[in-house]
This record gives structure tokens, sequence and C-alpha cells, in this order.
């Protein structure tokens, strides 16, 4: 039986803590000397327990029979809601599952975006919302070893597993951090496996018919884990749920246990993902980038271009001394715009124009307003919680959002002020602001992730961000989104050469119609021409409207719409939920998704609900009833419900 890393490692300890010349081992790691300290019961009981569990697995994985740790037939789901229409056929609900063991993965630093409050305050919104019982509950169990090993190494998985029992054995601190997006608990190796496992049991529900559709409420996310862990994410649970749903497609085909690494691609099943998450998914297209049986679509944020605002003149410009930009040349106008902020910065001694004294009037609804008598800043006062504060990130000035994302480690401030920095500050340079940026500056070298990005947390967990031949006339801005990949030329390799299809939006800003564009005119015209035999959804909700890292403006009608769209494409969807730091925007987009879902699967009657998109259908539905009888078009039993032609009223 071959020997494990991890076995060996654990020796290693085991007979250093059992040597009474332990205290000169000086050249042992401090994680490994940690691991002395505390109860010897307690060490021993820990380190027996994790021997014998890495034991069992090995010997289970290499076994004659290969054998994963988790049985391979069929999962017997919890008993399904029986709904029938009105016709008495029976209907498959959707699949659904969730487990509150995925919320143990958290650090008490109170500052964390990807925290637990993600999952339980939308699964609470769900149960309220009188949807979960429609759905057909599917358990969380950990991945088999043998599906995951489909997408990752051995050495990944084990890795995991090293550094949440690492973490377990070091009581000296809460958590073990790589970067600032990845961090180990004791409970982070189990919760991703209970969150990849979750998204391969709601893939199988799909594919055995027991279940239309399905939607994996699951943490950590997993769309940026390729070769190690990033951006939040330990596995990747679509890319090991798209793997298995191949092998399974075969092995029911030809009726035997299929090894899908020898059956070349284009003889694999077709599987289709959709990820619209705010960032890309750099992991999982690096899984199939040169895979020509999946589809890999992403619409996702990569530039920091300036978003589409109200331009006004500064507030101490007279107006008499702008012209008019119907009678005047725009180059004069934005000349005399800039001459006029010189001078006011000059006359206030290089402080920011859109700075505010403590002693400014206040009016009854919270705006400033300006001494000067000109139209009062729509400028809102600083919120205390983050979500609510993120709504209203526009609206504040540019030291307040700088002071927001600094006190959070969430943005470096820039070294100078604002006012004397030749490149702004660090906001500013983010968002593609007027002034010089800061990077035009540095050579080209420090366009690798030596600094932290908009969008990003502390620490780098991604190599290279954009080619050297990016010329400096790019439409996308030399500082990128996260991950800073997915430019509109990555279309695959090789055998995968375009079956992949990226969208990198240049700025942020944009809402339900770019997304609803995208999909009805790229990436759905795409996947009805690959024919998939199953699509699966990176769920991200970051690129909602007040996201804590995203800058899109997605409504949850917008995701109850794309949802809607998908399914009318391909009905067999597997839905799956990535990133979305926003605790309310979470809970209210994942209702109009599972309601989407709910409805696409045949389930009538549901409950009622405050979402925009069902009062709509009510609001159309009433003001039909009351114009029928005077348009024939609006007639119940009337096929020119869309022709706008027709016969006036008298």
């Amino acid at each position: 039986m071959r020997q494990s890393p991890v076995i060996s490692i654990l020796c290693c300890v085991v007979l250093l803590e059992h040597s009474c010349l332990a205290k000169e081992y000086s050249f042992y790691p401090d994680s490994v000397v940690e691991m002395l300290a505390g109860s010897e019961e307690d060490r021993g009981t820990k380190l027996r327990m994790y021997v014998a569990r890495w034991l069992a697995d090995e010997t289970q994985q290499h076994t004659p029979t290969d054998q994963p740790r988790l049985p391979q037939a069929r999962l017997q789901l919890v008993r399904p809601l029986s709904v029938h229409r009105a016709g008495g056929t029976t209907v498959r609900p959707t699949a659904i599952c969730y487990d509150e063991r995925m919320l143990l993965h958290s650090v008490d630093t109170g500052d964390e975006v990807e925290r637990p409050g993600r999952l339980s305050v939308a699964w609470n919104h769900l149960i309220a919302s009188g949807l979960v019982p429609l759905c057909s509950r599917v358990p969380c169990t950990d991945v088999a070893l043998v599906d995951a090993l489909r997408v990752h190494t051995w050495n990944q998985v084990d890795e995991l597993e090293q550094y949440s029992f690492t973490a377990t054995l070091c009581r000296s601190k809460s958590e073990i951090r790589l970067s600032g997006d990845v961090f180990f608990t004791p409970h982070t190796a189990s919760c991703a496996r209970l969150a990849c496992g979750g998204v391969v049991n709601c893939t199988r529900a799909v594919l055995n018919q027991e279940a239309a559709n399905g939607f994996a409420l699951v943490r950590p996310p997993g769309h940026h884990c390729l070769g190690k862990p990033s951006g939040f994410c330990y596995l990747n649970n679509v890319a090991v749920a798209a793997r298995f749903a191949q092998h399974w497609i075969l092995s029911h085909r030809y009726q035997t246990d299929v090894d899908l690494a020898s059956v070349p691609y284009s003889e694999r099943p077709r599987i289709a993902i959709i990820d619209w998450d705010v960032h890309h998914g750099d992991g999982t297209q690096g899984v199939f980038q040169d895979d020509g049986s999946v589809l890999f679509c992403s619409v996702h944020q990569h530039g920091s271009k300036p978003e589409h605002k109200v331009l006004r003149p500064p507030h101490n410009t007279p107006r008499s001394s702008v012209q008019s930009p119907s009678t005047a040349d725009a180059g004069d106008v934005l000349a005399a715009l800039s001459s006029e902020k010189d001078a006011t910065d000059d006359h206030r001694g290089g402080g920011s124009q859109d700075d505010a004294g403590d002693d400014a009037p206040i009016s009854s609804e919270g705006v400033i307003v300006e001494a000067t008598g000109e139209p009062p800043r729509q400028r809102r006062r600083r919120e205390d919680s983050s979500n609510d504060a993120a709504l209203h990130l526009t609206e504040v000035t540019k030291e307040e959002a700088e002071t927001f994302f600094a006190k959070r480690g969430w943005l470096r401030a820039s070294d100078s002020p604002p006012s004397s920095s030749p490149s702004g500050s660090s906001l500013e340079s983010a968002h593609g602001d007027d002034s010089s940026s800061a990077i035009e500056d540095k050579p080209k070298s420090r366009l690798k992730r030596t600094a932290k990005f908009d969008g990003d947390t502390e620490g780098s967990t991604v190599e290279p961000l954009l080619n050297d031949d990016v010329s400096e006339s790019s439409d996308i801005d030399a500082q990128p989104f996260y991950p800073g990949t997915g430019l509109v030329d990555e279309v695959g390799e090789g055998d995968g050469a375009g079956r992949t299809i990226n969208v990198p939006w240049p700025a942020a800003g944009f809402g339900d119609l770019e997304y609803m564009s995208v999909l009805q005119h790229v990436f759905l015209p795409a996947v009805r021409e690959f024919a998939p035999e199953v699509v699966f959804v990176s769920c991200g909700f970051d690129c909602g409207e007040g996201d804590l890292l995203g800058g899109m403006r997605v409504t949850p009608s917008g995701f109850y719409a794309m949802t809607q769209e998908v399914l009318s494409t391909v009905p067999k969807c597997v839905f799956v939920l990535e990133g979305g730091y926003n605790l309310t925007t979470v809970a209210l987009s994942s209702e109009a998704v599972l309601r989407a879902l709910l409805e696409s699967s045949g389930v009538s009657n549901l409950p009622r609900s405050a979402l925009g998109a069902t009062r709509l259908q009510t609001t159309l539905a009433q003001v039909l009833a009351a114009q029928s009888p005077y348009w024939s078009c609006f007639k119940p039993n009337s096929n020119n419900l869309q022709d706008t032609s027709g016969v006036a009223p008298r």
C-alpha cells in the first residue's frame, strides 16, 4: 500500500511528541511545534483518530476495485412532495440542498465578507417564504473521493485535510490564514467536502429524474479553485459535478462503470456551464479550457472604468462662466471645468471639493445643504451596517468610501492625500477616475498580483493578470477587477477551442438589461447549438445591486428573468451558489431563482411574494382583465396578446 504524505508527517509528529529532546528541534515549522501544545490525552486522541481515518481512506482508494469513500449506488432522497397539475400528471419538484454544518467554516474577525450569514439568512428567508416545503430536500454528504479526483489531484485534496487538521491543533489562533481570502479552520475541509458533495447529490437527483432541476445553497464557493485554494474557494464544486454528470451519463448509457479519463472528448456527454458571478470563474475555465465536451460561458466585471453618472460643474463654478454644451465645443467645456476645478482646489488649500465641513447644515432628510446656495448634494450619511452602506457607496464622497473600505481591510488607502497625489486616491484609480492612474507610472511588471485590486480582499492568490502584449490603448483598463482573467480572446485551447466564451464588462454599473442581452444574444444561442445534456449555472449573487465586493446592479427580478431564460432553453439545470456578500441581496435573489425553478418544474399556486416580477404578473393580469371588454387583443382566448395594433376604443 502506498504511504500517504500525511501519514509520514503525522508519524514524525508522534515521534517528536514522545521525544524528551523535542525542545531541541528548533528547525521544525511553528505549525508543527504548536501541535505539541495542550493536553497529552487530547493530542493523542486527535492524532489516533486522524491517522485511522486517513488509513481507511488510503485502503479504500487503492484497493483493486478502486471503490470511493461513499457508495455510488443511487442516492435515496427525502420523500419528495407530490404535487399534481390540473391534468393529474405528477410534477417532479426542484431539488434543493442545504446543511447547517456548512456554517462552521468561519472566523470571528468581524470583517469577513464570505461569512455563514450568506447561507443562514437566505435559507431562513426561503423557509419563511414558503418555497422550501415545495422542494425535494437532498442531503449534503461528503463528496466521494473518486469524484473529487476527476478534477483535483490527490495532493490538493490531501493538503486541504492537512491544513484543517493543523488548525485543529493550533489553539493559539482561530484560523490558519494563507492569504486575505483563503483561511483554514478546523471545519474548513469538512465544509468544502459537504458543499461539493451537495452539488453532486443535486446533480444525481436531476439525472435520475427524481427532480426537474436543482438549487444547491452551499458554501464555500468553488469557481476560483484549480490548482490551489483561491478567492474563498477550496474545491471546485461545479467542475466536480460536471465531471460526475459525464461519468453518470456514460455509465448508464453503457450499463457499466466507465473510466471517464479514457473516453475522448468528442465522445463524452456535452455539458454547459454559465457563470454570472461578478468575478471571472478562472478555476472552472482552467479545468475545461482544452475540453471540447464542456461549454463554459462567463459574464463578469473586468475593467474599472467610471460608471455612467450625471456630470455637472463644480459647486462654486458660476453658471454664467460655463458655456452651454449645445453652443460650445465639448473640449472647451471640459477645459473650462478643469480650470475651474484647479482654481477651486487652490482656493481651498488643496482640499477635495467634495469635502463637506462638519458644521454644514443638514436637512430633515439627512441631505447636506451647501451654504453657497447651490443645489444640495445627494450624499447620504454613513450607515452602520456594511450591507446597507454598500448600497449607497456611489452616493457618498470619495473620502468616506475610502474610509469605509480601509477600515475593513478591503482597500488600501493611498500613501498621499487625494488632493496632492498625482494619481489620486486608490479608490479613484480602482474606478478609472479622469486623473492619471497610479499604474501608468509603474513598470509593466507591476501588473502582477503585487497589489490589491478592486473587488479582492487582502492577499494575492492568482499569479498573472494581463498578457505582456496588452496595448495601452486597450478598451479595458490596465488595473482589472479580481482575478484579472476572462478576456474576450480567451476562447479555449486545442480540442476546447471555441468552447470558452467570456464577456468582460469594462466597468461597474451593468444591470438587468445588459445581463439579459448577454444571455439572449450570446450565451443561449451558443448553448442551443451546442445541445448539452445538462446545464450548470454558477449562480453568484455578487453581481446583484448592493454587493460588498461587486459593482453591478442586477435586481432580484433580473435574476428571476435570467433563470427563466436559461430554463426555457435547457430545462435540466442545476444552479449552484457561488459569490454574493450582501445578505439581503443573497436572500431575495435566492427566492427569485428558486421561484423560477419551481415554476419551470410545474409547481403551481406558489405562495405570494413581494418580488417585483410576481407583482408585475399580478398587475398585468388585472390590467388585461379591466381592458379586455374594449380591446380584442386582450380577450382571454385571444392569440393576439403580443399584437399592439388592436382596435382602439370608441
